[in-house]
């Protein structure tokens, strides 16, 4: 068999083996479940609306979001921190990408990512150990999971053309 049909199978029989209420779960409510330290205050309305998007894209292929509010009012918290661990941990997306303003930006985001991935035991406990440890190396602008899923950061006027 094939390595990536190993990989694919390997994730699918993790994801039916797991309790079937963590799919069940909207956005914000895995963020308190699974980032409570993340997620400490309540969620205002802009949380809502947007986790509501994004729960919507995960159902919705082709989807797009373009959001503007003020600083520190926890876009990115949702935005490149719960909504793309969700889908690394569920393995709904096979590639992920972590786009911002400058690729410093970018990396931290993806370091953030990659400390819950390596740390955060209430994810390891979910949606098995194994499924999310790194395979490969884990270079500076890329995570790349033992589910097959890939995720990688650029900052804008970087070269994605052809990823």
């Amino acid at each position: 068999m094939k390595p990536r049909l190993a990989r694919l199978l390997a994730s699918e029989v993790q994801r039916r083996r797991r309790d079937p209420t963590l799919d069940a779960l909207n956005l914000l409510q895995w963020g308190k479940r699974f980032l409570p330290h993340h997620c400490e205050r309540p969620f205002s309305a802009l949380h809502e609306w947007l986790a509501g998007e994004l729960d919507q894209a995960d159902r919705q292929r082709g989807r797009k979001v373009n959001l503007i509010g003020p600083r520190g009012a926890a876009k990115s918290t949702i935005a490149t921190l719960v909504y793309p661990l969700r889908c690394l941990c569920r393995a709904s997306e096979p590639y992920i990408w972590i786009v911002s303003d400058t690729k410093s930006q970018a990396e931290t985001h993806l370091e953030n990512l990659r400390e819950e991935l390596r740390s955060n035991e209430e994810l390891h406990a979910a949606y098995g150990a194994g499924n999310l440890q790194r395979r490969g190396l884990w270079a500076a602008g890329k995570i790349q999971l033992a589910n097959g899923v890939i995720c990688e950061s650029y900052g804008t006027g970087q070269r994605i053309r052809g990823r």
